[in-house]
């Protein structure tokens, strides 16, 4: 087993946990690129459509409508709140539609397995939404983040336990 030690050198200099993770490579780019924004490139198509999709399942899951209505109507104003970027990146509306769609199919998957008691593998029942995007912060590493959303679910025996839910875009299935 091993019996890594860290040192944390300046605690209070709070750096985010995706520019920890982005500087696997290159330890000193996480700290580079808090302090200089714009170290790790322009915006791209990727990260303005993950952001689309965090909003359409934050909203799905403050809501908890599944109509399909209401899923059309979470939709159009998620890309609708990227209009501009999407533009400066030639993307027509239609084709970021398709694209969050095959998105929305995941989360409606994820949320059926989570909702129905019985297809849930591990025996967690979604109870209700927190919030989204809450701040954490520890100056004891000195990293900050958000998460996702914040989640009551029920374990099989009842009891309700508070979860961090991190939400991955990266592919679609």
């Amino acid at each position: 087993m091993s019996k890594a030690s860290m040192i944390i050198v300046e605690p209070h200099i709070l750096i985010p946990t995706t520019q920890i993770v982005k500087a696997f490579p290159c330890t000193r780019k996480a700290f580079l690129s808090t302090q200089y924004k714009g170290v790790n490139g322009d915006i791209n198509y990727p990260l303005v459509l993950g952001n689309i999709i965090h909003a359409i399942f934050q909203d799905i899951l403050n809501q908890m409508d599944f109509h399909r209505d209401k899923i059309n109507q979470i939709i159009k104003e998620a890309i609708r709140s990227q209009l501009l970027l999407l533009y400066s990146l030639k993307k027509m509306e239609r084709e970021v539609e398709e694209d969050a769609r095959r998105a929305v199919k995941n989360i409606t998957e994820w949320l059926d397995m989570v909702l129905m008691h019985g297809k849930n593998a591990h025996g967690l029942k979604y109870v209700r939404f927190i919030a989204a995007e809450q701040e954490f912060n520890t100056s004891t590493y000195g990293i900050k983040g958000n998460i996702d959303a914040t989640l009551v679910m029920r374990d099989r025996e009842g009891r309700d336990r508070q979860t961090a839910l991190e939400i991955k875009t990266g592919k679609h299935r």
